[in-house]
């Protein structure tokens, strides 16, 4: 007895322990945790009746209260043991066929028959073990026996077989850990029989129950909510910006599209004019058309050309959301009420460097001149970003309903540049400076300036300036460190446009379990390099836009204490000209002629 004893106590002792922990974090609502809620507080209430048990047992026959309540209390922790094996036995049975097309179709819909009848089933059982008689042996051990008892073990019999029916019918996910808490039960039982069987005195059924109990706190799916709350408003955010991103893609698609159907209609329009003057105004549109396409695919959506080393250090940092507010809080403060101003930025990063104050002055000023030139109508002033690596692009884009001006006008305004004279400086004191000084300051910030207008039509003015992201690390990120130390083995990075050439690179690389980086531009896959990522090789394909083989080991080279192998690959026309390459610097050869031998050659000698 007091073997069974100190293992009742020492098993509700770590029980009520996992109880206090697990109550006291917030919990997913979820059957499988509510399931185990069940099983938890049984198993704790079954401890103590036990434990009682023993009292009651030594004293019945004190007096007919003690002979009464030890039936009461023995029959009760009789079924008690009833309800643990039908609450494990449905938490098996839920984790063996959620998901599963038949449990989403039959059971879920019954769900509230199916639960009634198992409670209607445990309470017919229940008021079998009362009926039922119940015996006790008083020898060298003191337990309890006969019918009543036996009811616990022929039902645990038929729960146990349930459960393997279960198991093997999710045979494929058999590793799961979920399946831990059945594996260490059986195993235990098993233990249990044998003690049994040698000294029927030692009762340990009970504690076996509240083990398996504690063993699933560590196999149920039960996330802290304080991160899944986090969780979820990332995704959100991320939500957020993915439609951000979304609206100013499709906005830019526009971009791109007008000046094409405008030169079309223009070019039609031409086809049989002979009037020499409208052809000449026709071709200054055009020209006008083709330099507002040539801005938004340059200098807005031509992300290769985003490069930190290009930008001036300034340590100027501000808060984007902050410049935002103020310029829209002295905007709405000056316009008229007869223009509806509308104000706009899209979710993005929070600091920046840059010269704040000579942006906040522009971004002011084409304001302003907009105010002028609207009597009545709107006044429309968004931010949008492109973000690569360190660096964030700014599109401003600030449009009217006003009078608009003419192409002759927007030409003079954007052929403003050079240096500022001392007119210019004196002019840059006022809040307020015209389109012209406006073009040439972001000239000087490093940025671009396109003024699309018609007149009496409106006027749309997009500018577009690089500023760095502020980073409180100096060089390398932590995560840049942790992801270099956790992804060094066998990294690979692959600049190519080729989808073909790719993909079978992918299939090679997943198979021999390597991790690898695709990039499509070679200004990407330098700047990687320069941010401190680590490779143990890298594989260039020479026929790529933009930029070919030998400029990307060029520029790579000119990088500090650049080191890694570089590998050239070739189409079958170069084939005779490949020991140039090797001359030219490049560690080794790839014939794409010959490609699934030549990266099980690369892949070996790497």
């Amino acid at each position: 007895m007091s073997i069974s004893l100190s293992v009742i106590i020492s098993v509700l002792i770590f029980t009520i322990l996992v109880a206090i922990v697990y109550f006291s974090k917030s919990k997913i609502k979820s059957a499988e945790n509510r399931l185990y809620v069940k099983l938890l507080v049984a198993s704790i209430i079954g401890l103590i009746t036990e434990l009682l048990c023993f009292f009651f047992i030594t004293f019945k026959d004190v007096g007919p209260l003690y002979s009464f309540l030890n039936e009461f209390v023995n029959k009760g922790f009789i079924i008690y043991l009833l309800a643990w094996e039908f609450l494990f036995t449905q938490y098996i049975f839920y984790i063996s066929f959620d998901g599963r097309t038949f449990f989403k179709k039959y059971i879920v819909p019954r769900k509230k028959y199916i639960s009634l009848f198992i409670f209607i089933l445990f309470v017919f059982i229940s008021l079998i073990v009362f009926i039922l008689p119940i015996y006790y042996s008083y020898g060298d051990y003191i337990y309890s026996y006969g019918p009543a008892t036996n009811v616990p073990l022929l039902i645990g019999g038929v729960c146990i077989l349930i459960d393997i029916i279960s198991l093997f019918a999710n045979i494929n996910h058999v590793k799961n850990k979920k399946y831990f808490p059945l594996f260490i039960l059986l195993i235990l039982m098993v233990f249990v029989f044998i003690i049994r069987q040698i000294e029927p005195g030692i009762t340990i059924i009970n504690s076996v129950f509240s083990f398996v109990t504690i063993i699933m706190y560590f196999t149920i799916e039960n996330p802290d909510l304080k991160i899944i709350n986090e969780l979820y408003r990332n995704k959100e955010l991320v939500e957020q910006t993915y439609e951000d991103k979304s609206n100013f893609l499709f906005e830019m698609t526009q971009e791109v599209r007008n000046p094409l159907f405008n030169i079309v209609n223009i070019c039609d329009s031409l086809n049989n004019e002979n009037d020499i003057n409208k052809i000449h105004d026709g071709l200054k549109l055009i020209n006008s058309n083709i330099k507002q396409l040539d801005f938004t695919v340059n200098d807005i959506l031509n992300v290769s050309s985003l490069d930190i080393q290009k930008l001036k250090k300034i340590t100027n940092r501000y808060n984007l959301q902050n410049l935002f507010k103020e310029i829209v809080s002295k905007v709405n403060a000056l316009i008229p009420d007869n223009i509806d101003f509308r104000s706009e930025i899209v979710n993005t990063v929070t600091y920046l460097y840059g010269d704040s104050l000579k942006l906040k002055q522009v971004i002011l000023s084409i304001i302003m001149n907009s105010i002028k030139k609207t009597d009545s109508g709107f006044i429309e002033f968004k931010i949008n970003t492109i973000e690569k690596y360190d660096i964030c692009r700014l599109i401003i884009i600030i449009q009217d309903s006003g009078k608009g001006m003419s192409i002759d006008t927007i030409n003079e305004i954007l052929s403003a540049t050079g240096a500022l004279n001392q007119e210019d400086i004196s002019n840059m004191d006022k809040l307020e400076m015209d389109i012209e000084l406006c073009q040439k300051v972001i000239k000087l910030l490093g940025g671009h300036l396109m003024i699309k207008s018609n007149p009496g039509n409106g006027t749309e003015t997009i500018l577009t300036v690089d500023q760095r992201i502020y980073n409180p690390m100096d060089n390398e990120s932590v995560l840049d460190k942790y992801a270099n130390f956790i992804a060094r083995p066998k990294k690979v990075l692959v600049v190519s446009q080729d989808k073909v050439f790719v993909e079978t690179l992918k299939k090679k690389f997943n198979k021999e379990n390597m991790s690898y980086s695709f990039m499509l531009y070679g200004q990407d896959a330098i700047d990687k390099i320069k941010r401190g990522k680590e490779y143990e090789y890298i594989i260039v394909d020479d026929e790529m836009n933009g930029m070919n083989g030998y400029t990307i080991l060029t520029k790579l080279k000119e990088i500090d204490n650049f080191d890694i192998p570089v590998i050239i690959a070739l189409d079958k026309n170069k084939e005779k000209i490949k020991q140039n390459y090797l001359e030219d610097g490049f560690s080794d050869i790839i014939l794409v002629s010959n490609l699934s031998d030549e990266i099980d050659r690369i892949v070996s000698s790497y």
